[in-house]
Formats: C-alpha cells, structure tokens, sequence
C-alpha cells in the first residue's frame, strides 16, 4: 500500500504549532487562554469539552502540581443551570425554583476520573476565541493530578470548537523529533478521501502483519489523547501470534532479530517487552550518547500497517509501536482492549507520529492520512526552538523546587517509568532549570464520547455544602 504525501492529497493553509514530546510525555500540548489565565491543554480529539481544574480545588482533591493555575468560577467561567441545554440530559431543576448546578463525573479506563461543575467561558487557542462549555474539575484523580498539562481540550467534531469549522489536520513529529502543527480548515479531495462517522470513526478495510492479512473489516478511530494504540481481542492475539513467530522462528536469527528477542516483560499490558542491549547490533556507547542511533536494531522488528482503502492506509514501524520502559526494555504499544463492546482499532499518538492526519468535516466527513512532510526540531539537539514548552514555563519553574517530590504518574495499575530530564528552555543555555518526569503510558488520556459515564447532579445554592461534601472538598 502506498502513502501518499499529505500536501499532495489535502489542501490547507497556516498551521499553529502544538508542543510535547511524544516519546517521552505520550501527548501533544498546546496554549488555551482565558481572560489573563493560560493553561497548558492536551489535544485530544477523543472528547468534546475542555477540562480545567476550577477554583474550589484543593491540594486533597486536585494535587498541588494542578493547583498552580485555576479557572476562576464566577469571573472566567459561569456556573450552568440544569435548564441549559447544554447540561447532560437528565439534569433537572429543584421544585423550589432556586438556581441549580449542573454537575459532571467522568470516568476513564484504569480507575481514572474527574467531577465537578459544567461551566461556560469564552476561550482563545489556536488562533480563534470561541465561547463554549468547559468541564470545571474539582475533583480529580492522581493520573491527572501529576500530569504534566494543565487540563485537556476536547476536539472532537460535536465540540463548540469545531462548530463551522471545515475540518483540521494535524501533523506530527516523527520518532526523535518533538512537536506538531495543528491546521484548523482542512479540505480532502473525494477521491482520496475515506468516509468517517461520529467521533472520527472510519472503516479498516485490513491489518496487515509484515504484508500477510491478520484482520479485516474492522472499525477505527483516531485519538490522540491516547499514548497507546488498543486492539480488540482477535485482532490482538492475531497480532501477538504473528510478532512471536517473527521474532522466534524459524527464520529468526538468533541475537539479532527482534532486537535479540531476550523478553523482559516489566509491562503485563504489553504484548511484548524486549532488552535490545542482548543485540549484536547494540553497542554499549549508545547509552552515553544522546545522539544515539538505534534504527538498525529497531529494523529487526516486524512492521505493521492498517489499510483504510487501495490508496490509504497506515504504516506502523518499530520506531512507532515500541516505547522505551527503562534502561534498555522496550515494549510493544500494541495494547489489548478487554471491553467486549469495543471492537474495534484505537489508533493512538504513538502510531501517528510521522504522520499527517486530516479530517474534512464540512461539506462531507473525509479522512486522508499521509507522510507528514514539515521539519521539526530533534529531541537530541542543543539548538531546540525556545518557544518549546511556552505553554508550560510556569510549570517548569514551579517544578524546579519540586520536582523531587511530584513525578507523572504511570497508571493503570502498572509499575513506574523511567525518568527523563527536560529543560526549561526560557532560561539560558548554560543556565538550564532541569526537571525530572516519569513516563506516563498505559492511561487513555482522552476517552471517546460515548465511553464516558457522565452523571447529572443538581444542588441549589443552600446545598452547595452537600455538594462540597460530595465532592470531598471539606
């Protein structure tokens, strides 16, 4: 199958940049204000609202790390009533008449969640200020507590972002590189475009493994609020038999192949995990060197793509799947969904790196995937652009004093990640402020519209205590 580049099949004009390194952080960020507040916002088209811790978090209920900067109830944000039409259905008014609070309580996978107050404010992000709902989280738990971002920005097509809009394509950094641009307008052509649904899903006309067919006929969809990318059962034992075999077969060579293929599984939620130190290919001085080049060992690995047509579909490299867990164990990040009643393909930022991704929204949904062709600053430069990490500046210098007490949490009952250092690029070069983190990897950042369990609270304002206890911030 071939890939085409992106500038020959979407047309498109100024792009705005979106930050992160997707290696090592799982996500791709961008700045949202409101009013004089600016928050670091993940991009996540798997969700429709933006979320951002309020004022009436605590330390107890948000973290610390969440509470440097809050949207400030009654001044940025208006509380809604359960009368609006934008609160979530089943939301009524008290029989006293008083003004109620529509509430929310989103779960996600791993135990994950957030509660709080649906809010209405007028935001700025890229490039365009727009008025919609925001999901005001006074509650949150510890994955979002130790995130590294402020909150997350919902960009699926329902979103009151997307209203009007035509469309958007991002493009993003390939392996070694950080950033991304986002393009708000995208057009596809009919003829190379595939259709999509609700919440970007789109047919997967086969998987391939290595060029043999493994699955067919399935359902997709994009989320880039998801670091990993999740198979349904079939599809994910198909997978994994087939990667076994490659890598321990016949025709395998031993101490080469697959890395070597000495397993170390340290993730039971991976396929696989692997120690490519056991490699013939790998020298010892790679692990000194910044600049290290590891393509020849990640080239042993079976390669994966997923067809969308005869003239679209997406390549999936070693250098994609495989993320680095610690030391030198990679794992697959190939992960299994074990909800029954999701069965289709989860393809997450991992997968697209290197990819350009657009979505025509007006006159009719067309997806078309290409090579992402604009040049991006390398992981492993000195000469990184400083507006990396704006968004964040904040942060950073809030982390410098604390950074030996908060770390980003690895969740969905797996063990912690690796650290890796950053800098606080607003300083100068010989003066770094440099900040550990921890790999955050098997939590679903984003989660799709119709996954999410919301319930609908009303409390008038003489149950605001009852609501406070509720939300156990007294």
């Amino acid at each position: 199958m071939k890939v085409l580049a992106s500038a020959l099949i979407v047309s498109y004009g100024s792009a705005v940049n979106l930050y992160g390194d997707i290696e090592k952080l799982g996500y791709l960020y961008a700045e949202l204000s409101v009013g004089d507040s600016e928050f670091s916002v993940i991009f996540d088209t798997g969700s429709s609202r933006p979320m951002l811790p309020c004022t009436g978090c605590d330390v107890d209920s948000c973290g610390a790390l969440t509470m440097e900067t809050l949207l400030k109830r009654g001044k940025q944000c208006e509380d809604l009533k359960c009368s609006d039409l934008d609160c979530a259905s089943g939301c009524v008014g008290l029989e006293n008449g008083e003004p109620d609070w529509c509430t929310i309580d989103e779960q996600f996978d791993g135990g994950q969640f957030f509660a709080g107050l649906v809010t209405r404010a007028t935001m700025q992000v890229f490039s365009k200020t727009f008025k919609g709902t925001v999901n005001c989280a006074l509650q949150i738990s510890e994955a979002f507590q130790n995130q590294y971002a402020d909150g997350v920005f919902g960009m699926a097509a329902s979103s009151a972002f997307m209203k009007n809009e035509t469309g958007w394509s991002l493009c993003t950094s390939p392996p070694g590189f950080f950033g991304g641009h986002l393009t708000i307008g995208a057009s596809v052509p009919d003829s190379n475009g595939v259709p999509w649904s609700d919440n970007y899903a789109f047919p997967v006309k086969d998987v391939f493994f290595n060029s043999i067919s493994i699955s067919n006929h399935l359902m997709g969809r994009i989320n880039t609020g998801s670091p990993l990318s999740w198979m349904p059962k079939s599809l994910f034992n198909a997978a994994k038999e087939s990667f076994f075999a490659f890598c321990a077969g016949k025709n395998a060579i031993s101490g080469k192949t697959c890395g070597g293929f000495v397993k170390n599984q340290v993730d039971p939620q991976s396929m696989v995990c692997v120690d490519i130190s056991k490699s013939i290919d790998f020298k010892s001085s790679d692990l000194k060197n910044k600049n290290r080049d590891l393509n020849k060992i990640f080239d042993s690995f079976p390669k994966f793509q997923i067809s969308l047509s005869e003239k679209q579909s997406i390549p999936i490299s070693a250098t994609q799947y495989l993320f680095l867990h610690s030391g030198t164990t990679y794992c697959v990040g190939l992960i299994e969904n074990t909800d029954s009643s999701n069965m289709g393909i989860t393809i997450g930022l991992n997968v697209l790196r290197g990819l350009d991704v657009s979505f025509q929204i007006l006159p009719k949904p067309l997806l078309s995937i290409g090579s992402c062709t604009r040049e991006f600053p390398s992981t492993y430069s000195d000469d990184e652009p400083s507006q990396h990490y704006a968004a964040l500046a904040f942060v950073l210098s809030f982390f410098s004093t604390l950074c030996s007490m908060f770390v980003l949490i690895s969740c969905a009952k797996r063990l912690w990640g690796p650290k890796y250092i950053y800098s606080n690029l607003h300083e100068p070069a010989d003066d770094h402020t440099e900040v550990e983190l921890t790999l955050a990897r098997q939590f679903s950042i984003g989660s799709l519209d119709d996954d999410i369990t919301i319930e609908a609270e009303t409390y008038n304002d003489d149950e605001e205590e009852v609501f406070a206890e509720k939300m156990d911030l007294i």
